[in-house]
């Protein structure tokens, strides 16, 4: 079901959202060393390849199931800009990019970013009669500082500081099981892993399916220890919604097993009689 306000105007069509990001100031950091935490050592030693799956999902819980070996730090701009519709959009691109080229008026212009163009553009429109600009709306969040030599972070009316680089990105996980010495003991926490992931804790895993617990059984007597997850579907970018049509994608929530849905056409036909009794067809 979908949901929500866009306020849809057949004649001018869907608002339009367009992202913007740009980072600087990254540093990539790995991790050289490990120390571990006297709680999580004690763990480990009383840990053994019999200890039971309940066992295991305690530490797990306790302690996590991966730790982190690579980051990225830095500092980030993310801006969102509301747009009315489709044709606004593109029509302020095309003024953007005639205005930023040698053969435009302003010449200054050249280097400048399109989201720079169109936050200069909403700070002057009251003193404007640009018409073209009324309903586009510019949302920003920063995350660190960032430096003044980047020229694309610079915000006209920001004070800029010293950048503070922050936490971006984790590039890079290792399964926390890899931290046991014992190679049996290893095994049986990754197999109570792998469990937990894949079959909600109430099965084994068997090369790439599920084998259920005796308990893990629905009112039906069938198993139930790993449901199919629920389809998340969202609007498709690719193709402006009509009164006829919308196209939605198709999110997957883990690695397609055998054939992939991606797009799902839904057509909506009006019902031109009460006796028509044929309300919608679809794929």
């Amino acid at each position: 079901m979908l949901t929500g306000d866009v306020r849809y105007n057949e004649a001018t069509g869907y608002p339009m959202l367009q992202q913007w990001r740009v980072r600087s100031n990254l540093y990539k950091v790995k991790l050289s060393s490990i120390s571990l935490s006297a709680g999580f050592s004690n763990v480990l030693k009383i840990l053994s390849s019999q200890s039971s799956r309940e066992e295991l999902y305690s530490v797990m819980r306790l302690f996590g199931t991966h730790y982190i070996s690579e980051s990225l730090y830095g500092s980030e701009l993310t801006c969102t800009i509301r747009f009315p519709n489709k044709k606004v959009q593109q029509q302020l691109w095309i003024q953007y990019q005639k205005e930023t080229t040698d053969l435009g008026s302003k010449k200054e212009l050249k280097y400048m970013p399109f989201i720079t163009y169109l936050s200069g553009l909403l700070q002057t429109q009251m003193f404007s009669d640009d018409q073209l600009i009324t309903g586009v709306e510019i949302h920003c969040e920063e995350k660190g500082r960032c430096p003044s030599s980047c020229h694309l972070c610079r915000r006209p009316g920001k004070e800029q500081v010293s950048p503070t680089p922050v936490l971006l990105e984790i590039t890079r996980i290792i399964p926390l099981y890899s931290l046991i010495q014992d190679n049996s003991t290893q095994e049986a926490f990754r197999s109570a892993f792998m469990s937990l992931y894949w079959c909600s804790g109430k099965g084994e895993v068997i090369a790439d399916w599920c084998r259920c617990d005796l308990n893990a059984l629905d009112e039906n007597g069938l198993p139930s220890c790993s449901p199919l997850p629920p389809p998340v579907f969202r609007l498709s970018p690719n193709m402006e919604p009509s009164s006829t049509v919308v196209s939605l994608e198709w999110l997957d929530v883990q690695l397609a097993v055998g054939t992939k849905v991606s797009d799902y056409i839904l057509h909506h036909k009006k019902i031109d009689a009460y006796t028509d009794t044929e309300l919608y067809t679809g794929k």
